[in-house]
């Protein structure tokens, strides 16, 4: 999974500042697999994340208004969701050789099926597609309310959006597991960062390993000057 994603995000990059004459960053922060328990709770609250991601950022207004890519649509109308891969890499040898080729000429059209999230995945297509159009309605009913309360218009909806380069701060995430319930997350501890209490052991083994660092009474005395730097410092030379 690592190696896809690293593979999808470098060329997703380079295809949007080709196609947006953009040269700053594309992505955040580096990818980061995130385990997700096998509780229904838990993995409606990650897709309710990914779809009010737009809307909760104050981007669109709406879910469907999201003018990138999307699974909503696609997953309301129930159609697979088709794009089109272009190899640049044989562009590329093309263009080492001179040849001239239409811009369409190493684009091939791929199709992607969407599976049903895992906790649904015994649902007919209808009620998945149901389910799915009420958390759309409850993600824009969301950001309406949090719209009224601020006065703050979308970005999309502003004038200037077009060239408007705004600055998303983003935050780590503090645990590498979702789960909705505290024993779920129990065993996911030892996958996530190293805490206090897992760093002392090995602490304690490296102080018993080195000897102890001598205390000075005074903090400038621990660095012992290497030439003198006072007149009075320095040897006399020929004198007695």
């Amino acid at each position: 999974m690592a190696d896809f994603m690293g593979y999808f995000q470098t060329n997703a990059a380079r295809e949007v500042g080709r196609l947006r004459k953009w040269r700053d960053k594309i992505w955040s922060r580096r990818y980061e697999a995130i385990v997700i328990s096998d509780e229904p709770a838990a993995q409606v609250d990650r897709l309710r994340y990914v779809l009010a991601n737009g809307v909760k950022e104050g981007l669109v207004a709406r879910v469907e208004d999201w003018p990138g890519i999307s699974l909503v649509k696609s997953v309301l109308s129930g159609e697979p969701v088709r794009g089109t891969w272009f190899n640049r890499t044989a562009e590329y040898r093309a263009r080492l050789r001179g040849k001239d080729f239409e811009p369409r000429r190493y684009a091939t059209e791929e199709t992607v099926v969407l599976s049903q999230l895992p906790c649904w995945r015994h649902l007919s297509p209808e009620v998945y597609r149901e389910l799915i159009a009420g958390l759309v309605q409850e993600i824009d009913a969301d950001g309406a309310a949090e719209q009224k309360r601020t006065g703050r218009k979308p970005l999309a909806s502003r004038p200037s959006c077009s060239n408007t380069r705004t600055p998303v701060r983003t935050r780590r995430r503090s645990h590498p597991r979702r789960a909705s319930s505290r024993p779920a997350r129990q065993p996911a501890r030892p996958f996530g960062r190293p805490t206090a209490s897992s760093l002392r052991p090995s602490a304690k083994r490296r102080r018993g390993s080195k000897p102890a660092i001598e205390r000075r009474d005074s903090p400038t005395a621990a660095f012992r000057r290497a030439y003198p730097t006072s007149v009075c410092e320095r040897p006399h030379r020929g004198r007695r």
